[in-house]
């Protein structure tokens, strides 16, 4: 439950170099939440009913997003579509 609630927090200061340790703490499930079976045919995740559940996320994310002058908004626009400039996708 830590590992999930804080994930952010914990891949923030784990260097990028460090895969696998960050691939642990990203891999990590709540004890409650029953994991469907990758090898089950024809899985489609979208319609599970957890897909609907959104995480508990303790850690404060949004101090990262805000150290940065103005991503707020460029991800705020991005997020809705309306993002314009050389960088767009």
């Amino acid at each position: 439950e830590f590992l999930c609630e804080y994930h952010f927090s914990f891949c923030d200061v784990i260097p990028t170099s460090c895969v696998q340790l960050r691939n642990l703490v990203l891999s990590a499930f709540p004890l409650r939440m029953a994991l469907p079976d990758p090898f089950t045919p024809h899985l489609k995740v979208d319609l599970l009913p957890e897909i609907s559940v959104a995480p508990t996320i303790l850690s404060n994310f949004t101090a990262s997003i805000a150290a940065i002058p103005g991503l707020r908004n460029e991800l705020d626009a991005f997020l809705k579509g309306t993002r314009s400039g050389s960088n767009a996708s």
